[in-house]
C-alpha cells in the first residue's frame, strides 16, 4: 500500500508537473531561479596530504593558494541559510578538519537551521575531542576518502598519511555514538576506480565492515594530465568489473552497502566518444541533464561563487556582493540560459557526471517537478516538529 501511494503521488505530481509545464519552463529560460536548496562550502583549500591522484597535487589545475574560509564569508550566507536544506561543508582542494575549531563553529550554526550536512574528509585529523564534537552537534554524513586497504598502498597513494591514524579516527566516532547514544554520523567511504588500487577493494569493505562503516562507493575517476591511463570506467572496464563485483560479493557477506557512482559507469559509452558525440549534437538527451545551476552553488574559502566543483568559473564574489545579487546575476542566468538551449560551456561538456544520463522522466520534466514542490518543501521545513522527525528518520536510515 505503501509503495502503491508513493506511486500515486509520483504519478500525479508528473501529470501537474506537465500541466504547468509550459509557464515553468518560460521562467526556466528566463535564467532567474529560486533560492539553491544546496551549498557546497569550501571551508579549507589546504591540505595535509599530498595524495597522488590530487589534481592541485600534480599541478593539473590552477594553483589554489591555501586558505581557509573566514567567517565573515561563512556570514555572508545567513540570508540564505532558511532556505538550504542540504549542505556539503568539506574541502574542494583542502581538508575540512585543517582547523577543527572553525569546522565545528559552522557546523553548529548549520544545524541550527535543521540542515543535513554532509562532510568529505581524509579523516586523518578527527582527534578525540573532534569525534565528540561532530557526534553531539549531529553531523549527518561522513565521507571519507579511501582508496586503499593495505599500509604499504595507502601510504603511497596518500602520502603523508597513514591508514592506522584513519583506523583509529573511524572508532573514535563509532565509539561516541555509542557513548552518547546517537546514530549519527553514518559513515562511508568512498574509493576513487584507480588501475593502482583497485584490486584492494574487497579488502577495502571487508575493513568497512569490522569498523561499522555503513557504505562503501565506488567514484568513477576522471583522468587529467599526470595520471592518464588510471581511469578504471574509462580505460580498464574488465579490470573494473573484476573488483567490483568482488567487492560487491564481501559487502554482502559483512552487511555493508556497496554501489558505483555513477552507476552504470562500466556500461556507459566510453567517455571520450561520449565528449565527441556531445560537441556534434546541439540539443541531446545528455545536455539536458543538468540542473544544478538552478539548485546549487559552490562558495570557495576565497569568497567566490562557482556552479559546481567541476566548473570554476566565479559568479560573483561574496566580499563585494551579496548572495541573492550573485545568485540572479548576469553570469549564472546566462550559464542557465545555455544549458536550457543545449549549448553548455566546454567545462560541462566534458563533465563526466552527466555525458550519458537518460532520466526517467527526463530531466527537464523532473526540475519543472521540483520548482512546483519547492514552496511546499520549505514550508513545510518551518514546522518545528516535522524538521525533527525528517532529522530522526534519517539517523534511522543510516542507522539501518
Amino acid at each position: 500500500m505503501a509503495e502503491q501511494g508513493r506511486t500515486a503521488a509520483g504519478a500525479a505530481g508528473t501529470i501537474g508537473a506537465w500541466m504547468l509545464r509550459p509557464l515553468v519552463l518560460r521562467y526556466l529560460r528566463s535564467g532567474f531561479a529560486p533560492l539553491p536548496t544546496l551549498l557546497q562550502l569550501e571551508i579549507s583549500s589546504h591540505c595535509n596530504l599530498r595524495c597522488v591522484m590530487c589534481a592541485k597535487t600534480i599541478g593539473a589545475t590552477n594553483v589554489v593558494p591555501d586558505r581557509l574560509m573566514p567567517m565573515g564569508i561563512f556570514s555572508a550566507l545567513k540570508s540564505v541559510l532558511p532556505f538550504v536544506e542540504y549542505v556539503d561543508l568539506s574541502g574542494i582542494w583542502g581538508e575540512a578538519f585543517i582547523k577543527p575549531d572553525l569546522y565545528l563553529e559552522m557546523l553548529a550554526v548549520l544545524k541550527t537551521h535543521g540542515i543535513f550536512v554532509r562532510t568529505i574528509s581524509n579523516g586523518t585529523l578527527i582527534d578525540g575531542e573532534t569525534a565528540r564534537e561532530i557526534v553531539r552537534l549531529g553531523l549527518d554524513l561522513l565521507t571519507v576518502s579511501v582508496d586503499a586497504a593495505r599500509p604499504e598502498t595507502y601510504r603511497r597513494i596518500r602520502r603523508r598519511g597513514e591508514l592506522s591514524t584513519l583506523v583509529a579516527a573511524v572508532r573514535r566516532i563509532g565509539e561516541e555514538k555509542k557513548r552518547q547514544g546517537r546514530s549519527a554520523p553514518r559513515i562511508e567511504f568512498m574509493a576513487l576506480g584507480m588501475r593502482d588500487t583497485i584490486e584492494e577493494l574487497p579488502e577495502l569493505v571487508r575493513l568497512a565492515g569490522d569498523l561499522g562503516v555503513s557504505r562503501v562507493g565506488l567514484q568513477q575517476m576522471a583522468e587529467y594530465r599526470g595520471m592518464e591511463g588510471q581511469s578504471v570506467a574509462w580505460r580498464h572496464r574488465e579490470m573494473g568489473r573484476k573488483w567490483s563485483d568482488a567487492a560487491r560479493t564481501v559487502a554482502g557477506e559483512v552487511g555493508v552497502e556497496f554501489s558505483l557512482i555513477p552507476p552504470d559507469q562500466f556500461e556507459a559509452p566510453q567517455e571520450m566518444e561520449t565528449f565527441k558525440d556531445l560537441r556534434g549534437a546541439p540539443r541531446t538527451y545528455a545536455l539536458k541533464d543538468c540542473f544544478l545551476p538552478w539548485k546549487m552553488a559552490v562558495v570557495t574559502a576565497g569568497g567566490d561563487v562557482i556552479p559546481c566543483c567541476a566548473m570554476f568559473d566565479s559568479m560573483g564574489s561574496l566580499r563585494t556582493q551579496s548572495f541573492k545579487e550573485i545568485w540572479n546575476g548576469e553570469r549564472f542566468r546566462e550559464l542557465r540560459r545555455r544549458l536550457i538551449a543545449g549549448t553548455p560551456p566546454a567545462a560541462c561538456i566534458a563533465c563526466s557526471a552527466r555525458g550519458w544520463r537518460k532520466p526517467d522522466p527526463p530531466a527537464e520534466l523532473r526540475m519543472v517537478r521540483e520548482l512546483l514542490f519547492l514552496p511546499l518543501r520549505r514550508t513545510l521545513r518551518r514546522i518545528p516538529f516535522l524538521g525533527r522527525a525528517k532529522s530522526a528518520l534519517k539517523n534511522r536510515l543510516g542507522k539501518a
